[in-house]
């Protein structure tokens, strides 16, 4: 019997369609597979707008590139600025990005956080600017020329130096630090210079290094010297009022000599 006011229709009992064998046909199952499909186009046709895919061209880093690819600092404080452009996947400048500036070599050169380079040694270094997993390069080279090595020839040259108890290397093509008794800092500028005499352990005698004649002026321009020693030599003579421009230097040994004259007021403002 009919319920009262209810049309039989494909939602009622009454009014199902049924399979061959009698069953009813239960439509709401085809609802939720057709659900899913639409819900599948709709995030399908998102996606073509870019709202779900992943960070576009746009906000990946490509490449990073420094500049000067390339510099030469010439002087102890010698400073270079460099400079690093980041694009993204299309080209474009990407500004307010972190760049992270490291020197392979900080010996040669340091590099701050904005990418000014500074000497600090003679050689060569790569400074890498790096945003992520990308670095851009440069190649710094430190070469700085003192002229010390002018001045040591003079002085071996003034001082009888063929004739020294021991002359190795000098006036060799090698680093100075290698020539007996000079030693250097990191930009090759002769820091000590030790060419005294010396007490032997067996008879208490002192034994000159050989060095004889005046002292040379040129010994002046040795401008990051420190420490010179010519003690216990047989060095005749003024001494240079020229050694007062050695506005660094914390000891001078030249007892044990033969010089002659005051000396120089010079001196007396550098000691």
């Amino acid at each position: 019997m009919r319920e009262p006011g209810v049309k039989p229709g494909p939602s009622h009992p009454l009014g199902m369609e049924r399979e061959s064998d009698g069953a009813p046909i239960d439509r709401t199952r085809i609802h939720v597979p057709l659900l899913a499909i639409c819900a599948a186009a709709a995030w399908s046709s998102a996606c073509g707008d870019g709202a779900t895919r992943p960070p576009s061209e746009a906000l990946r880093v490509a490449s990073v590139t420094v500049t000067p690819a390339a510099a030469s600092l010439t002087a102890p404080d010698a400073t270079v600025q460099l400079s690093a452009r980041v694009l993204d996947g299309n080209g474009r400048a990407m500004s307010g990005v972190a760049v992270i500036w490291t020197s392979v070599r900080p010996e040669v050169a340091t590099v701050g956080a904005s990418g000014l380079v500074a000497a600090a040694g003679n050689g060569t270094t790569t400074v890498a600017a790096t945003v992520g997993a990308v670095a851009g390069t440069a190649t710094v080279t430190v070469a700085v020329e003192s002229g010390d090595r002018a001045v040591l020839a003079a002085l071996h040259a003034a001082t009888d130096g063929p004739n020294w108890a021991d002359d190795e290397n000098w006036l060799g093509d090698g680093p100075l630090e290698e020539w007996r008794g000079v030693e250097t800092d990191a930009f090759g500028q002769v820091v000590r210079l030790d060419l005294g005499g010396r007490q032997d352990g067996e008879t208490g005698e002192w034994v000159s290094h050989g060095l004889r004649g005046p002292i040379p002026p040129e010994l002046g321009r040795l401008a990051g010297l420190r420490l010179l020693n010519l003690r216990g030599n047989a060095l005749a003579g003024p001494i240079p009022p020229e050694l007062g421009n050695l506005a660094g230097l914390e000891e001078l040994w030249l007892d044990g000599n033969r010089l002659e004259g005051p000396i120089p007021p010079e001196l007396w403002v550098v000691l």
